[in-house]
């Protein structure tokens, strides 16, 4: 399991990857048959603002899994002991929920996504939006795992620290 785990991280970071450096990519040629060709392509702004779509959900897996979240730090100095343990796990829970609510609604939008093509490229937006539940799926799968880790009273779950290493 544990194995199975580390490469689907090992995946989502080559993906991410792979999406920076065709982003990168296509805004170049696109910056150059502009300005040296003077012929601008229909497609390159669609197709980069849907991979960086892409890039923010799978990124946010990735900065769920290196505790990166939104937190109050002054909550997090006062609290010691054994009061930082159902802080965490409340924390995770209120993730876990809202995560759900938005793997729910993403999953409701392919259906409007498979009604609707996309203007220049004109590729089904269901594909594009599947970047939603896909997201927050990852998201979801990786709250799933740290909140176990809390309750199971591993330190990979828990929170980080001011001193703790990256």
């Amino acid at each position: 399991m544990n194995l199975l785990y580390r490469a689907l991280h090992r995946v989502v970071d080559v993906v991410l990857f792979v999406i920076l450096a065709a982003m990168v990519a296509i805004v170049s040629v696109q910056i150059f048959t502009r300005f040296v060709l003077f012929y601008s392509l229909p497609w390159s702004e669609e197709l980069s603002r849907y991979l960086f779509a892409y890039l923010i959900l799978l990124g946010a897996c990735v900065g769920v899994r290196e505790k990166n979240q939104i937190c109050i730090d002054i909550i997090d100095n006062f609290v010691r002991g054994r009061a930082l343990k159902p802080l965490e796990l409340f924390r995770y829970i209120v993730q876990l929920v809202t995560v759900s609510i938005l793997l729910y609604s993403s999953l409701q939008l392919l259906k409007v996504g498979a009604r609707q093509l996309s203007p220049a490229m004109g590729v089904p937006m269901s594909g594009i939006y599947l970047c939603f539940p896909i997201g927050f799926g990852l998201v979801l799968l990786e709250l799933l795992v740290k909140t176990c880790a809390v309750l199971a009273g591993n330190k990979k779950g828990s929170a980080k620290r001011e001193g703790d290493e990256l």
